[in-house]
């Protein structure tokens, strides 16, 4: 006889956060959900005075609407840079004023929403780690990512979320140097009930 073994409540407590992470990131921000339109011009005059190069524009981001998570890893990054091979510092040198001037260039699309904001944070993030070869970068700076890519802020920090899946949608070795810090993070038995009830957000992570 099969014995059918049910997640626990809090299993599902600690699976939904990362299958959901887009929606309960934003809503966790501790800012208002609207900002007045005095804080957004000047959310808009900080960015346009701001340099691309460093973390000026994400430190904008962290006075106007509490969204940091981008500002703290930018700083791990640059703080570490020194850790990254060549290809390594060049890819820091271009994505982190990518994401800066794509935010800065998107400034037209902001309606006054903290959580608009966020995800436009996101959305340059992204496209920015696509764009300058992530998984390259990844398979040859492993150590130097880890160590600047505290796993335990996953569920906390959404832009670290972001590049955690951005790395784990790159090839298998490059997935398999990350796996084992995730799986001693996030816990095998929560993964394994990910994969059991079909939870295809992380499934590629471990498939």
């Amino acid at each position: 006889m099969t014995t059918v073994v049910r997640p626990s409540l809090l299993t599902v407590l600690l699976v939904l956060p990362v299958c959901t992470a887009g929606f309960l990131f934003a809503e966790t921000l501790q800012s208002p959900s609207t900002l007045p339109p005095w804080r957004l011009r000047g959310l808009i005059q900080c960015l346009k005075g701001s340099s691309p190069i460093g973390c000026d524009v994400f430190a904008c981001l962290e006075q106007t609407c509490e969204a940091g998570g981008m500002h703290r890893l930018c700083k791990r990054l640059l703080d570490n840079g020194h850790s990254f091979n060549t290809q390594g510092q060049v890819f820091l040198k271009a994505a982190l004023p990518c994401i800066a001037r794509t935010l800065t260039g998107d400034l037209g699309l902001l309606s006054g929403s903290c959580v608009e904001l966020q995800e436009l944070v996101i959305m340059a993030e992204s496209h920015c780690l696509e764009e300058h070869g992530i998984c390259d970068v990844a398979a040859n700076n492993t150590q130097a990512i880890k160590a600047i890519m505290p796993v335990q802020e996953l569920l906390r920090n959404r832009p670290t979320y972001e590049l955690i899946r951005s790395i784990m949608e790159c090839d298998e070795d490059v997935r398999a140097e990350f796996r084992p810090d995730l799986t001693a993070a996030v816990g095998e038995a929560v993964l394994s009930v990910m994969n059991k009830l079909g939870l295809g957000c992380w499934y590629s992570m471990y498939g």
